[in-house]
This record gives C-alpha cells, structure tokens and sequence, in this order.
C-alpha cells in the first residue's frame, strides 16, 4: 500500500546550507553526542538534531518512506486543530540527502533535554510512564535547580497522550519525549513535538493488514499492535496482556479527566473537533496526494479510537456516578 505520490509541480525542496551544522555523512550508524546533536540510521532513515535542538533534519527516501512522510504531516495537521505545539516540518535538500527540516525548535539560550535526562534518577529503573514524568519534575526541580511549571508540563504531556492514543502512536518513548531548558532563567517546559512517523501503528504496519483492517476484528488488532505502544499512565497499565493495554490506558486517560477541568475540557475539545479530512486536504495542498486505500485505513484507525474513548467515558460515568461525573457535553455528542 503506497500512502502519498510526489507531485512534482508542488512539491518543492529547500536547498539546506552547511551552516546548518549538518554532516550527515559521520552519522552512517547510531551515534548519541549529546548537545551536539542526535543521529541515526535506524528504520531505514537518517535523522539528526542540530547543536541546542535549534533544527531537525530526517532523511527520507521520499518515494520509498512515503507513508512515514504523510503520518508526520498528518500529525502535525491533527495537532494544530487542537493547539498542541508539534515541529513544523517542510521537505529540504542537503548535499545527497532529501528529507523533512524543521527549525528553530529551540532558542538561542535553550537547550534540547530527552526524557531519559529527565527520568536520570534510580527510582524510576527505567520505566517509561505517565506518572514517573511527573514525580521527576519535582526531582528535578530541587535537584538541578531549574524553575519548573509543573501544571503546564503535566497538561502538555497529557494532550500528548490524548492525540497519541486517537492516532495509534506506536513510537512514543522517552527520546521523542523532549524538553527544553532555558539557561537563562532556569524555566523547563515541553519542546514541540517530533518523532511522528509512527502514528496509525506504522511501527507494527503491514500492508495486507492495512487494506483490509476494516475487516479485522478490534482485539485481533491489539493483540498485533497492543506491544508497541510505548508511554503508559502508570505501570498497571504497563504489565497487562498487549491486547488490553490500549483500552486500558485511554481508561486511565479518561479517570484523570475526572479530576482535573483542564484535562477534561481537553478530552471535549479532542474528540469533538479532531477532523481527519480537514488534514487529508491540508497535507495535499504541500505537494502529496494521498491514496483513497490509505485515507480509508487512516479514517477506519480514527474511528475505532474515538470509540474507544466513548465506551471508556461510560464505563467511567457509570463507576462514579455518585461521586465526580464527567460533563455531559463529552459523552453525548
């Protein structure tokens, strides 16, 4: 199943300059160098982040990758519609390579911290949840003496998982879990979004499957993709069979909606105005042209995680209906 087709009379590359502070030719393997940059050549595509995280650069193979091409610019649509901050990225040449740049992710006096700079502390052993985030903001808030806005980070990170979870993001863990610091006012604060190739379960995608989802059953499905879903709202969700971790962890979303107004007019705003054509017709208007089969599967993913969030809202109306009650307004419509 091929997703988009270039269009050659739309489709335009930005040349990129070696000011950029790119070389993609030293990075032929997977290398970390820490604020210099990131790199790699895992799944078949190159990508680097520029000294400080001000740029992005993935390489692609754009007619061979083209479906990861289309899932970062559809994410990238889905998360405009509900304010979410996600890396802008537009096609880009440099030297051999052709790829998606965004830039200026990061100022001048930031710098660009992964999730495993955050969660740097024994007591987390390498768990990669919801919860562990938040405990570490408070660590690290005493512990390297940064000025750290909790509520805000908590929210962002929340939106996060409620887009990931709609879209069956399957690559969601801690390296594309990015922060930014502010060494001039000691601030921490969510960076925009990247790494979103791997949104409508492309990590774990056939194309046999893909043409004929809308005949697979649902936990057949899960028990296919239930693994690859990275980030948890805690570890009980963590530990359960991979076919009931998915229902599990939107479950979990929606009991946090009931405890906090922002996340719960949030979980309204997401499911009531996420609008999947709208993005289909935004990323063709850059260049792409998206195969019907492709839209059909997308749209298919789309419906299944908007039901799931329903029948997670019921249940969890139907448990505390004597004591917190999410609105009616996100139920009912």
């Amino acid at each position: 199943m091929k997703a988009i087709i270039k269009n050659k009379e739309k489709y335009k590359l930005v040349p990129l300059k070696p000011a950029l502070g790119l070389n993609l030719e030293e990075f032929d393997t997977q290398k970390r160098t820490g604020v210099k940059g990131i790199s790699t050549s895992r799944f078949g595509s190159r990508w680097f982040i520029t000294p400080k995280g001000r740029g992005i650069f993935k390489n692609y193979n754009i007619d061979m990758d083209g479906t990861r091409i289309a899932n970062e610019l559809l994410y990238d649509e889905l998360a405009k519609q509900l304010g979410i901050s996600v890396a802008k990225y537009k096609p880009a040449h440099y030297k051999k390579y052709n790829g998606l740049l965004s830039m200026d992710i990061a100022k001048s006096n930031e710098e660009l911290m992964d999730g495993c700079g955050l969660l740097d502390y024994d007591e987390f052993g390498g768990f990669n949840v919801f919860v562990d985030y938040i405990k570490a903001l408070d660590i690290f808030k005493e512990g390297e003496g940064y000025y750290v806005d909790k509520s805000n980070i908590k929210m962002n990170l929340y939106k996060m998982m409620i887009l990931d979870s709609l879209t069956f993001q399957e690559d969601r863990h801690e390296h594309n879990m990015t922060f930014l610091v502010n060494h001039k006012d000691g601030y921490l604060t969510c960076a925009p979004l990247i790494d979103n190739e791997m949104c409508f379960a492309a990590l774990t995608l056939n194309s046999d499957e893909a043409n004929k989802f809308k005949y697979i059953d649902y936990n057949t499905f899960m028990k296919l993709h239930g693994e690859a879903i990275r980030l948890h709202v805690n570890t009980v969700v963590s530990k359960l069979p991979c076919e009931q971790r998915y229902k599990a962890n939107i479950k979990e979303l929606v009991r946090l909606a009931t405890k906090s107004k922002r996340m719960q007019n949030f979980l309204f705003l997401a499911l009531h105005k996420l609008n999947i054509e709208e993005a289909f017709q935004n990323v063709e208007k850059l260049g792409y042209e998206i195969s019907p089969e492709y839209k059909n599967y997308v749209k298919n993913l789309i419906k299944i995680s908007k039901n799931t969030f329903k029948e997670c809202i019921s249940e969890i109306r139907q448990e505390c209906q004597d004591s917190i009650v999410l609105e009616d307004k996100i139920y009912d419509k």
